[in-house]
């Protein structure tokens, strides 16, 4: 199954962290996750896709995959049940968007206020990703 930043990164190299100290859950996960999020293989000095966690249930992600020209957007639904977040993609575009209605999971395994790391439940692949200062995205209007 293909992913996208938390909506993208099971599409790239990421990078390994090991896990430190304890991890919020449920609503306090919630509200560390909210904002947007950077695609990077630098440390977040420069994103190439980014995941925005808009509010208690919507995210959108969107970028250019490493190695392609293709533009793509989505936005999804999630829902976080201890310190584990799923998505349910709702619109999609781009040829290396998700389509519609595919679903996956991944355990947050360590946050803090400038990175994640997180292990997808289906492949067991652990990544980083970066808190911006940015209110949205530059690739998405209206997220």
């Amino acid at each position: 199954m293909r992913h996208a930043p938390l909506l993208v990164f099971v599409l790239i190299t990421g990078c390994s962290t090991v896990h430190t100290g304890r991890v919020p859950t449920d609503e306090a996960l919630a509200r560390a996750k909210k904002g947007v999020w950077c695609v990077s293989e630098d440390g977040g000095k420069s994103c190439f896709a980014y995941d925005h966690i808009i509010d208690e249930v919507n995210a959108a992600s969107c970028g250019i995959l490493e190695g392609s020209i293709n533009p793509f957007m989505m936005k999804a639904t999630y829902s976080i049940h201890g310190n584990e977040i799923c998505y349910e993609i709702r619109e999609s575009s781009g040829r290396d968007a998700l389509p519609v209605g595919d679903r996956f999971c991944a355990v947050i395994l360590s946050t803090n206020k400038k990175q994640e790391t997180y292990r997808f439940t289906d492949s067991d692949e652990v990544f980083t990703m970066y808190k911006t200062r940015l209110k949205s995205p530059p690739c998405i209007d209206g997220a």
